[in-house]
């Protein structure tokens, strides 16, 4: 349970300094690659995030029967599940490889209606630099899922922590020297690599564990690889949403449009991170849950408490970005990067509401009952792409926008909450009363932040920065006494005895 709680703590400080890093860093990066290079190399990793998919959903995979196994203590058939999924992703890497230099010799067909001849011949370098990176990921992320399952989340953390403040510190000098987007793809690889090889050392050194390649069971790789299918589909629909606005940019608009698109997607990844950060290390505690007589109250009880506390952090977060969002962008990224904020703002809406119900997500992957999700979500992603072909001829980027926020709508929330409260009888009605509640909140915040803005209009970073303050503090003390219930006041009151505690003596 330490681990946990920890956890989640450092889930969140890893988020918070990942997020403070984009903020002074982007900045830089924005500037000193210019709109162009920035956009080239957005394009590239979004072609590269097909390839990514090709990890058929074995993370979790690994997390969900390595927990399962470990819980029944059954070591020997946890140590021979590491060796195959070893094996299995050999292979993948091998298939990467295949398609990767497939796809290098096509980029020219690809996108030189938009990148001239110069750029092309960047981007194909990038291109082959990060299929060489996934070549190499795929076998060592195993002890990466190893790690999670054992739940040594305090390690795991950590070593994110560190890899996310590595990057800024050596591309900086690198950027300074003139250094461009090759060299980021360069830097982004060795820190990857270097952070699997350093779960890989933990997972042998400290978990003290074993990898055989004996046989198994027919029966448990059949039952393993349909369980991995549906999570990949899942993974693979998620790629192609986020994805798919810029590849399509790409195609019909060209690299500064998609530099506008996806610091718009970079500010959704961290918003929709605010959820995922937290109920990411609850997958091995609710595959034990399933084990127990009560599980679906205690499922139940887990989605409401969870997403209640999600949606907490990211209301105060959609409230911000409502009312500063162009201008932070305008401090932030630069003036040329002002249309990011109606992008973001259409898509963190409906994001908000698929953000707090992640933890169904796990508890569908923990019940191996993934299967409806993931097709329902394949067809959805078919729909978004479709739907993003036409609308970007007459809306440009919002037309994308606009496309991913209705599916994210139609797909993750009401077609998902109807199978949720039916088929794995989460009670969503309970749930969403739950969120109705905040009605009262919302109002009186929105209302403080008008006057706010009425009194000290935002002309200048100070003025910006004093607004937001006023905005958050308003919000937590409106939060606390109209909104939060017993469990949550007790959540924040130990944190600040904690901490208190702690700076007196």
């Amino acid at each position: 349970m330490n681990q946990i709680k920890y956890g989640v703590v450092l889930s969140y400080t890893s988020l918070a300094i990942n997020n403070i890093v984009a903020i002074l860093y982007t900045p830089i990066l924005l500037r000193y690659l210019g709109q162009s290079e920035y956009g080239l190399y957005s394009l590239v990793t979004s072609v590269i995030a097909y390839l990514t998919v090709l990890d058929l959903g074995l993370g979790n995979t690994i997390v969900r029967y390595s927990a399962l196994y470990k819980s029944q203590n059954k070591i020997e058939k946890l140590y021979s599940l590491f060796g195959l999924f070893i094996k299995a992703y050999s292979c993948i890497s091998f298939c990467v490889f295949i398609l990767g230099i497939i796809i290098y010799f096509n980029l020219d067909d690809i996108l030189s209606n938009s990148l001239t001849l110069e750029e092309l011949s960047r981007a194909k370098i990038m291109f082959i630099l990060l299929v060489a990176n996934l070549v190499v990921t795929f076998p060592l992320s195993v002890y990466s899922s190893i790690v999670t399952a054992y739940q040594r989340f305090i390690f795991a953390k950590a070593i994110n922590i560190t890899r996310i403040l590595l990057q800024p510190l050596i591309m900086i000098p690198l950027l300074w020297f003139g250094y461009k987007a090759i060299s980021l793809v360069v830097v982004i690889s060795l820190l990857n690599i270097g952070t699997l090889i350093a779960n890989m050392i933990y997972a042998y050194k400290k978990l003290s564990i074993h990898v055989s390649f004996a046989k198994v069971e027919k029966e448990l790789v059949k039952e393993i690889f349909i369980f991995s299918f549906f999570i990949f589909l899942g993974v693979a629909v998620d790629k192609m949403n986020w994805t798919t606005g810029q590849i399509i940019l790409g195609i019909y608009s060209g690299p500064e449009t998609v530099a506008i698109y996806a610091v718009a997607i970079q500010i959704l990844l961290c918003y929709f991170g605010f959820a995922s950060s937290m109920s990411g290390v609850f997958l091995p505690r609710i595959t034990e849950i399933i084990t127990h007589k009560n599980k679906t109250k205690e499922l139940s009880d887990l989605f409401v408490r969870i997403g209640r506390l999600q949606y907490i952090i990211l209301l105060l977060v959609l409230i911000g970005f409502y009312f500063y969002g162009k201008p932070f962008i305008k401090y932030w990224a630069g003036i040329d990067y002002e249309g990011a904020y109606i992008l973001s703002l259409v898509i963190m809406i409906p994001l908000m509401f698929t953000a707090i119900q992640h933890t169904g997500v796990l508890i569908l992957q923990a019940l191996n009952m993934q299967r409806f999700r993931s097709e329902v979500y394949f067809a959805i992603a078919i729909f978004n792409i479709i739907l993003s072909c036409i609308l970007v001829k007459y809306f440009d980027a919002l037309g994308c926008a606009i496309s991913f926020a209705f599916c994210l709508l139609l797909g993750n929330i009401i077609i998902m909450n109807i199978y949720f409260q039916k088929k794995i009888n989460i009670d969503i009605v309970a749930f969403w009363k739950e969120i109705m509640k905040s009605i009262p909140t919302i109002i009186c915040v929105v209302i403080i932040t008008y006057l706010s803005l009425k009194i000290l209009p935002i002309n200048s970073l100070f003025t910006l920065l004093t607004n937001i303050i006023i905005t958050t503090v308003a919000y937590a003390f409106i939060t606390y006494f109209l909104y939060m219930n017993n469990y949550e006041k007790h959540l924040c009151t130990s944190i600040f005895n904690k901490w208190t505690k702690r700076k007196s003596e």
